[in-house]
Parts: structure tokens; C-alpha cells; sequence
């Protein structure tokens, strides 16, 4: 036995089963289609309705259980998130009690449909002041417009914008000062000369550089082609080019 069912902006209908016909019999769908629609558009506005009420009931339970679904779930975010920061609050007041380490926390919401407002907390009034003299303005206002820069999408867009040789350059020019410091061992390493670099840096430091992904040994600033400034920073990035400093075998 079969059942046909049409399909309706609103609601599913199903209509009782037509006469069962042999298998050579059977009617194709687009002829199916076209009496059903004739039925359809016979019945009345109470017909109608009456043989859709099941199927419109079912339809608008299942979006009431989406939508609670969708507002439970955000309520949980919500509370989760409250409670975790009540917590850090928390923390960071004890240890300033405990050491006097000065902390300041800023926490918004990074989606719109999220309702958590925005939370701060500041260990002292120094951090304040100091918020007044560099910004120009409370850490409040500061929380405020740290929202409204999270939920307008512009952090998404930058992060898709083509950067500039420029950016590259200095992206790159990090990424080895980070290396060599780690290499030499110091936060601030002596400065690094790329034409005179085995004389200056391997033979006094024992520091070598590996991996390193251009034809030229040369300074970010001096490299002319975009994509060879992104190998570069790439290979800094993935570590497969790095600065380190020879074993005394070595």
C-alpha cells in the first residue's frame, strides 16, 4: 500500500492511499504530481485544513523544541561563562591579597546571539589610572568598545584582507629576532648582521641558522618578492628553519 505526500511551504500533507494497480500499471510521478495538485485545488478551505492539522501540529512542535533548544543552550553558555569568570575574579583577588600582583580582566561576548555583558575587573585603582592616561578612558568604555569590535565582523575581515609587503617584512623580521633570541638565550639578542653572519655570530656565539628557505642569506627588509616572504615566514613558523647555537662536539 502506498501513500503519496505533497509538500506545502507550511505543513506536510498525506493523502489517503490511491487504489493499489498491478506493477505494469503504475503511473509515473508526474502524473502522480499533476492529480494530486487536481485534488488539492478541489478541496475546500475547511477540507483543507482538516487534513493538514496533524501534519501542521507536528511542524510547529518540532520548532518550538529547535527554538528552546537554541535558547537553552545559549542560557548554558551564559551560566557557564558567569560562573567561570565569578571564579578568575575570584583567583586573581586572592593572589593580588596573597602577592600584590596587579591584574586587570576584560571579557565580552564574541557572537551576537551570546548575552553575556561585558565583565571586567581590576585589582586596584592604579589600573584605572593607567587605562585614563594611555586610552583615555575607563576600563569600562574600554570593555564596551572591545565589544562592539568582536561582534561587527572587522577582525574577521582584516584577517581575510591581502597584507602588504610591508606587513610581511616585519612579520618575518619577529619571527627570526624571536629565534635568534631563544638561540643566544637572552630576550634581546646582539644585533643581527646578515652579510657578516658566520663572523659575527657563529665564530663569537657559536649560533648557526638552519633551514633557512631563500637561495640569499639575507635581511626580511632586503627580500623584494611576496611569496618568498612568506616561505620565510612560514619555515619560522613551522620550525623547520630556526637559529641554534652549536654543541661543544660540533
Amino acid at each position: 500500500m502506498a501513500y503519496f505526500i505533497l509538500t506545502l511551504p507550511k505543513c506536510l500533507v498525506v493523502f489517503p492511499p490511491l487504489s493499489a494497480k498491478p506493477e505494469a500499471e503504475r503511473k509515473r510521478a508526474d502524473v502522480l504530481s499533476r492529480e494530486i495538485k487536481e485534488r488539492w485545488s478541489a478541496m475546500s478551505d475547511e477540507e483543507k485544513a482538516e487534513v493538514t492539522k496533524d501534519a501542521v501540529e507536528k511542524l510547529l512542535a518540532r520548532r518550538e523544541m529547535k527554538e528552546t533548544a537554541i535558547i537553552n543552550s545559549q542560557i548554558h553558555a551564559f551560566a557557564d561563562a558567569r560562573s567561570e569568570l565569578a571564579h578568575i575574579k575570584k583567583r586573581l583577588a586572592d593572589l593580588n591579597a596573597r602577592t600584590g600582583v596587579q591584574s586587570v580582566l576584560v571579557a565580552v561576548r564574541g557572537d551576537i546571539e551570546d548575552i553575556l555583558s561585558p565583565q571586567i575587573f581590576s585589582t586596584g585603582d592604579q589600573i584605572n589610572l593607567l587605562f585614563q592616561k594611555l586610552y583615555k578612558d575607563s576600563v569600562a568604555n574600554f570593555a564596551a568598545q572591545l565589544e562592539g569590535y568582536m561582534l561587527s565582523g572587522i577582525a574577521d575581515t582584516m584577517a581575510r584582507a591581502p597584507r602588504s609587503i610591508v606587513d610581511l617584512k616585519k612579520q618575518a623580521k619577529d619571527l627570526i629576532i624571536t629565534s635568534l633570541a631563544e638561540a643566544y638565550g637572552a630576550a634581546k639578542p646582539p644585533k643581527l648582521n646578515f652579510v657578516k653572519f658566520e663572523e659575527k655570530f657563529t665564530d663569537v656565539y657559536g649560533i648557526i641558522c638552519e633551514g633557512w628557505p631563500l637561495p640569499i642569506f639575507q635581511a626580511p627588509g632586503d627580500v623584494r618578492s611576496k611569496s618568498d616572504l612568506l616561505k620565510l615566514i612560514d619555515a619560522f613558523e613551522n620550525g623547520s628553519a630556526k637559529f641554534r647555537r652549536l654543541t661543544r662536539v660540533e
